[in-house]
């Protein structure tokens, strides 16, 4: 995939984005977010996800998006440093908003 579409594409979705050495053998720890959706790519490699109560392995090359509330880490199998692309998608809350309106 070409990264510039890929980032045209989640800009359009309202994701931020974002790129960052994944380390050989390397561990995204545990995260919970609680005000964003959030999406990862890698263009190649391998990688156990654990979302939830669900663990896959992952071979790049398709994005995994990873729902606001939900626990999460990754790890990275490859046998050398990955490239990973991720972004988060800001919920908005309307603080402002009266039933009686």
């Amino acid at each position: 995939m070409n990264i510039e579409q890929l980032k045209e594409d989640w800009v359009s979705r309202g994701f931020s984005f974002n790129k960052g050495n994944f380390k050989k053998g390397g561990i995204v720890e545990e995260a919970y977010h609680i005000e964003s959706d959030e999406l990862v790519f890698l263009d190649k490699g391998e990688c156990l996800y654990k979302l939830g109560d669900k663990e896959f392995t992952h071979f790049g090359e398709e994005e995994v998006l990873i729902p606001m509330k939900t626990s999460h880490w990754i790890k990275n199998l490859s046998g050398k440093d990955l490239t990973i692309y991720y972004g988060y998608k800001l919920m908005v809350i309307n603080n402002n908003f009266s039933p009686d309106e």
